[in-house]
């Protein structure tokens, strides 16, 4: 089943939305029921997202995002004899935000200034001790991404729109 929940106002200068979805599934093999595989995997969604907005001038506006999301799979070994897993779970973990200065410098020139970071961790675990599938298939994964960007439009004519910025990121990542 699914569910959302989707909220947006406006209050003068100040713009926000807000969202939540939580999905769950479950009954679901990617093994093969006639080759004996009859465990049935569930797959699980939480997902939460947000924007505020506050216009500081007709021209110049400062914008927050941020989203989450948390994700479990119960998943197989692999199709065929023998390929059902009753206690393998992928569990994944997702975080991101930006901030963003945007203003029109002129009528055809629009400009802005963002930093956006992300957080990103999953884990493979099966707490079996089946030969067939080892520990070796354990993993953990975590990871950041930082950005800082400049951003430009230029407007130069109806059909013809220029854009040109810089950006520099770093990421960091272990297992």
């Amino acid at each position: 089943y699914r569910e959302n929940i989707f909220i947006n106002e406006k209050f003068d200068d100040l713009t926000f939305n807000f969202s939540l979805s939580k999905l769950d599934s479950h009954n679901i093999s990617q093994a093969d029921q006639d080759l004996g595989n009859t465990e049935k995997d569930s797959f699980d969604n939480i997902e939460i997202h947000n924007n505020l907005k506050y216009q500081l001038t007709d021209d110049t506006y400062i914008k927050l995002t941020n989203r989450y999301q948390d994700s479990e799979s119960e998943i197989d070994d692999a199709g065929g004899i023998g390929g059902d897993d009753l206690d393998r779970i992928f569990d994944n973990k997702l975080f991101l935000t930006q901030i963003t200065l945007n203003t029109q410098v002129t009528d055809t020139w629009q400009q802005d200034f963002s930093y956006s970071y992300s957080y990103n961790e999953f884990t493979d675990f099966d707490e079996s001790e089946d030969p067939l599938f080892p520990d070796s298939t354990d993993s953990t994964f975590k990871g950041e991404h930082h950005k800082f960007r400049w951003f430009n439009i230029i407007q130069a004519t109806d059909n013809f729109r220029i854009t040109a910025g810089t950006e520099y990121e770093t990421e960091k990542a272990r297992n």
